[in-house]
């Protein structure tokens, strides 16, 4: 197998990556790696030997590299040891951006595969693995996205713990939600008008965390209205910040009826009626504040297109005194607005 990689210009003091041939036996790499780490590192025939009957004694269960780790070498020179025989380029933990979030690829994926996605810049993604002689999971995004990986080597251990800050992300909250609704096994299935069909979609736990979460994003991001947009292949989530629409989510086409219904069922909106515009409110506390939300939906070619007005009854009014007036244009202002004539524009 051959998996192309080359060294990140991102990555200050990478090796040159050519491309890589796992081997195909395990004796031949065993003895490969146990050479180089002997070349690199103060290790002996003797702690060798050792290392390779511990592995046989255990039915070949760990790599002959963690079981010098245990007491002969660091894992640093682990590390090095296996970009020299592998020809990758190790990448430290200070190097690693934020972990970005593929569409469609769940957490447990990445944790069961032990790869970290790191960067994707056009058509070229950066992946960080620990075990470069497991191809699984890299393959299996290669023939997902089309992408061109280049592999860098990492400990295991600073994987996880980045898996596990990814995990945290605002990102990494939608997917945890779009996995509950896999789980859950919401489908696209818009031809049903049936009351308790509908009812159900709405009240099912990943839908209601996603609606919740898109809500008090929104109030966090201080918008004044987010849109749901159905489309022919998914629903389209923006917000309107300053005026201005902000494209802030993609979500898949088999949740639009649950996120239509769950929007409807909250704004007390007949969810069984989608042939014709509907208005309607929700009063409900997000992000630690009391909002107001008018809710209008129009049906479309793809499904019913819903607009949310955000209002914020905490800040929905500020005194004349918390516009900015100094106090002589403050006093100004009051004896015109007092005038029983006039205009003021």
């Amino acid at each position: 197998m051959r998996i192309s990689s080359t060294c990140s210009v991102h990555f200050p003091g990478c090796l040159q990556n050519k491309p890589v041939v796992l081997p195909q036996g395990r004796s031949t790499m065993k003895e490969k790696i146990a050479g180089i780490i002997k070349k690199i590192s103060n290790i002996t025939d003797s702690d060798i030997e050792k290392a390779l009957d511990i592995q046989r004694l255990e039915g070949y269960k760990r790599r002959i590299g963690e079981i010098l780790i245990e007491s002969v070498i660091s894992r640093e020179d682990f590390l090095k040891a296996l970009s020299l025989q592998f020809d990758i380029p190790v990448i430290n933990e200070e190097d690693i951006p934020s972990g970005i979030v593929l569409e469609n690829i769940s957490f447990n994926f990445l944790k069961t595969n032990k790869i970290l996605p790191v960067r994707l810049a056009g058509n070229v993604l950066d992946i960080a693995v620990a075990d470069p002689t497991d191809s699984s999971g890299v393959d299996a995004i290669r023939a997902s996205y089309g992408y061109e990986i280049r592999l860098f080597l990492v400990s295991g251990e600073i994987l996880e713990r980045k898996l596990d800050e990814m995990y945290e992300s605002h990102g990494a909250v939608m997917q945890r939600i779009f996995d509950d609704v896999e789980k859950d096994g919401i489908r696209e299935d818009e031809s049903t008008g049936e009351l308790d069909h509908l009812r159900d979609l709405a009240q099912d736990k990943g839908i209601v965390q996603l609606v919740h979460v898109i809500i008090e994003n929104a109030v966090r991001d201080r918008a004044s209205d987010v849109h749901v947009e159905p489309e022919e292949k998914g629903v389209k989530v923006r917000y309107r910040i300053d005026g201005i629409l902000y494209e802030r989510e993609r979500l898949p086409a088999r949740m639009r009826p649950a996120i239509t219904s769950r929007i409807k069922l909250l704004a007390q909106m007949n969810i069984a009626e989608r042939r014709l515009p509907q208005d309607g409110r929700i009063k409900g506390r997000y992000s630690d504040k009391e909002i107001d939300i008018r809710v209008s939906t129009l049906p479309t070619v793809y499904g019913e297109s819903i607009v949310m007005r955000l209002l914020d009854k905490e800040s929905a009014f500020i005194s004349l005194e918390g516009i900015g007036f100094d106090d002589e244009l403050l006093s100004v202002y009051r004896d015109l607005i007092m005038k029983p004539y006039g205009m003021i524009l």
